[in-house]
């Protein structure tokens, strides 16, 4: 049996320093499905690798603790345990019928947000989906209470992105000027979050948030629903619904801006379909274009291109042997432009999805812009319902038009995202299509 150890290492190549992302689609091509990076730090780009990783997780691998704030170091068991407490909140807080009644409000803070826009305005994109994204998920969580905590939350969040993507590996107990931010802003977000629990226990008024529903549960997985269990779920429910979803708007209009014949198409679906009048969640299943450049969006640009996951024991993965201890990041950025399963990968083609059976012919793990396994992202039910509606809301009465694609970055960091990205706001009116460069990787 082959030894993981045995595989060449490509890690000091340094044009993974420089650009990952195109250095991770050339090694997939020159030594497949398994990366050997350095020592103990493996990419695997095989969709069946990838499967028994994720189908695994809580047994032969488990999710690093990354935690910047965690003052406590947890054995495999306790970190197990306390993964599954998180994943049932975030089972209870991302139902699909407490998703399916929230879909009206998605509608009117999206048309709130855009009401001031104007023709030749000029914004920058992921700021603007950034703001109607956050006070949505604001509400969602914590109910129109927690709409003036959006600058803190984002504070706090964009301390916790930035100490995750530091290039520096400080140790865990080092006071980094980051790590003291985020522990102040945590202490503040503690207070104004135990207020609120305060106000829901005292049954003050009608609620029907997530926060709500934490407070009116005794216990969840035979844990105590305390203030800090119900404050623990909710920092970790803010953090994963946070920007993952910011970046796939982004990423969307993006694609669009760059695709006017896509644009022209979804327009059309939708003007159709909706007439005139505003999308209710009840459209979705009608709007088959608008969800294939959804899938398509996330296909190219998955926020979270790389899952990462830690051998915790001894085990063997297809054939290989992997050593406890051992690092494996799944990479869906590269997987899911495979041309052995994508035709023409590199092209934005919401079609490929329209006659439901692209997904039944794929490899099962070649397209997975969520996860899967014990930790799939439960949050992506929200997405889902989301993304379509705030796209066909703010389509049935604006285009963006690019005002410089050559300075578009993509900054494969923790999550995928875009940068320097300014767009031109116009009223809806069909453009000639034109061509332009591919974004770049880069800062």
């Amino acid at each position: 049996m082959p030894l993981l150890a045995d595989l060449p290492v490509v890690g000091k190549d340094d044009v993974y320093e420089r650009d990952p992302l195109t250095a991770l689609l050339r090694w997939s091509q020159e030594y497949g499905g398994v990366i050997r990076y350095n020592e103990s730090v493996y990419f695997l780009t095989e969709p069946d690798l990838i499967g028994q990783v994720l189908a695994r997780t809580d047994e032969d691998f488990i999710v690093p603790d990354t935690n910047p704030l965690q003052k406590n170091s947890f054995s495999i068991a306790e970190s197990v345990a306390r993964r599954r407490l998180q994943r049932r909140g975030q089972a209870l807080a991302f139902q699909h019928s407490r998703i399916e009644a929230f879909a009206g409000r998605v509608v009117e803070i999206t048309t709130a947000a855009i009401r001031h826009w104007q023709g030749g305005q000029r914004i920058a994109l992921f700021e603007e989906m950034k703001g109607i994204f956050s006070r949505l998920s604001l509400l969602y969580l914590l109910g129109e209470e927690g709409i003036p905590l959006t600058s803190l939350v984002y504070h706090f969040v964009d301390t916790l992105f930035a100490i995750y993507n530091s290039p520096f590996d400080f140790p865990a107990w080092l006071p980094t000027p980051n790590r003291r931010r985020a522990r102040t802003l945590s202490e503040q977000l503690r207070k104004e979050i135990s207020q609120l629990i305060e106000q829901r226990r005292s049954g003050v008024g009608a609620h029907h948030d997530v926060l709500s529903m934490f407070t009116e549960t005794s216990a969840l997985d035979d844990h105590p629903m305390t203030q800090e269990v119900i404050f623990e779920l909710l920092v970790l429910l803010l953090f994963v619904s946070a920007y993952a979803p910011i970046a796939a708007l982004s990423w969307t209009w993006l694609l669009l801006a760059q695709s006017p014949e896509v644009e022209s198409r979804l327009r059309k679906e939708i003007d159709e379909v909706l007439a005139g009048r505003t999308a209710q969640g009840t459209d979705l299943p009608h709007l088959p274009y608008l969800t294939g450049v959804i899938k398509e969006s996330l296909r190219l640009y998955p926020p979270v291109w790389l899952i990462g996951r830690l051998a915790a024991r001894d085990c063997e993965l297809l054939g290989y042997t992997c050593a406890k201890g051992q690092r494996f990041h799944l990479c869906s950025y590269v997987v899911q432009r495979n041309p052995q399963f994508f035709p023409d990968p590199q092209c934005f083609l919401p079609e490929r999805w329209l006659d439901g059976t692209l997904l039944e012919s794929l490899p099962k793990w070649s397209y997975f812009p969520f996860g899967g396994g014990p930790h799939r992202c439960l949050g992506s039910v929200l997405a889902l319902t989301a993304l379509p509606l705030i796209v066909a809301t703010i389509i049935q009465r604006f285009r963006f038009r690019l005002v410089n694609a050559t300075e578009v970055r993509v900054q494969p960091q923790s999550l995928l995202t875009p940068a320097n990205v300014s767009m031109i706001i116009e009223p809806c009116a069909p453009l000639a299509p034109t061509s332009s460069p591919l974004f770049q990787s880069g800062s």
